[in-house]
């Protein structure tokens, strides 16, 4: 179905077309059916295309006048009535408009609806934002904005309110109010300004392929050096997202107004990963590889997707770790009563620092997880282990980097 409406006819046009000033009959003239429909045709387009149950509210008293109107004509005024005619075709554009409009709706809905077993931005299983999807609504190669920042400026400059219940009809919403400011200087500037502006990098093709890692001889390259994400001794992971295909995109932490921001949607341009989070590399060496990622929220079976698709071009040796964080929790069960009580207690975020290879293995689910459980450490040490004897046994070693 065509994305772009022809709208209902004009007042002015449907004024003229029915005589409007010229009207006899039972009613007087300033209620007679047809001022009504004139008035309610005036006063929808009044509404801004992003105004969606206004717009459908007066559409539908709209339908539902003129099939009055016409209904009660004799079917020999039916057929040869100009003024009748043209009642008639307005409630046909009426109707034909809002199946349009809710149809394009649905269809945003299921063009961003999460794709099983890949991460999406906002809307991956438990996400806690997910205002992040509408972010989505930017194409590739275009400036952005962070996803709860757009609403919050179409809640202050547009009087837009999301209903959590129809996301079609808030995606369809926020596209128009994404063209419209794209469009307006004056609310573009504004856009600009709002809080973390129209700033969020949305990689093309072009952009992202200078920021593809590639394994060679059992080192990551970026381009023609082996990447290293450390700043002398001092770790600085790289925000990273995997393609459903597998490419890894990486790139260091950037915020800058005048450089723009890099977010993990930035590398996708939204669009689903396999998954996305933070990422170590020391010489070319994989150190750690996480699923911290506020936008995608990834989960388990996404890191050990990304990870199992690592381990087809390269070989972790004893140096490569996951380090899974579990924020939905979904360890539960698989650590003692005892951990878990203390977890809800204190309602605690673990983490664990697996191997790489018993990771993919077990498919992210090693047996007695505890034992690879971690706390952060401080100086030498970034990461210290729960259980440091239990851990050594499991093959880990602390890590110093």
């Amino acid at each position: 179905m065509a994305k772009h409406v022809v709208d209902v006819m004009d007042p002015e046009t449907f004024a003229l077309r029915v005589g409007l000033n010229s009207l006899k009959g039972l009613f007087r003239p300033k209620d007679h059916p047809l001022r009504e429909i004139h008035r309610l045709l005036k006063e929808y387009k009044t509404y801004e295309r992003w105004k969606f149950d206004e717009r459908y509210a007066a559409l539908r008293k709209i339908i539902d006048l003129c099939n009055r109107y016409v209904a009660l004509k004799p079917a020999s005024k039916q057929a040869v009535s100009g003024k009748v005619g043209t009642v008639r075709r307005l409630a046909m554009e009426a109707a034909l408009v809002t199946a349009m409009e809710t149809e394009r709706a649905r269809q945003l809905e299921a063009q961003f609806a999460p794709t099983p077993r890949l991460a999406s931005v906002g809307a991956t299983l438990g996400h806690k934002k997910p205002g992040l999807r509408y972010e989505r609504i930017f194409e590739e190669g275009e400036w952005a904005m962070h996803g709860e920042d757009l609403l919050a400026f179409a809640k202050e400059k547009y009087k837009f309110d999301v209903d959590p219940k129809d996301p079609g009809k808030t995606f369809y919403g926020i596209k128009k109010i994404v063209k419209d400011f794209l469009s307006n200087p004056v609310q573009l500037k504004a856009a600009k300004e709002f809080f973390g502006g129209l700033n969020l990098i949305y990689m093309n093709a072009e952009q992202r392929a200078e920021w593809q890692l590639l394994v060679w001889n059992d080192a990551f390259y970026l381009g023609d050096k082996k990447v290293n994400t450390f700043k002398g001794s001092q770790r600085s992971p790289w925000l990273y997202a995997m393609s459903p295909e597998g490419a890894l995109f990486a790139h260091p932490p950037q915020h800058s107004r005048e450089k723009g921001t890099i977010h993990h949607s930035s590398f996708l341009a939204g669009k689903d990963a396999l998954c996305a989070g933070e990422i170590m590399i020391a010489d070319g060496r994989l150190i750690e590889i996480s699923n911290e990622s506020g936008h995608y929220a990834t989960r388990l079976i996404h890191l050990a997707s990304a990870c199992a698709a690592i381990l087809e071009v390269y070989d972790p040796k004893n140096d490569g770790y996951a380090l899974f964080v579990d924020y939905a929790n979904e360890f539960k069960g698989m650590i003692g009563v005892h951990r878990q009580q203390q977890q809800q207690e204190k309602q605690e975020v673990r983490a664990y620092r697996i191997p790489l290879r018993e990771f993919v293995a077990k498919i992210g689910k090693p047996k007695n997880p505890e034992d690879f459980e971690v706390m952060p450490g401080g100086g030498a040490t970034p990461w210290k282990y729960a259980r440091p004897e239990a851990a050594k046994k499991r093959g880990c070693v602390e890590s110093t980097v």
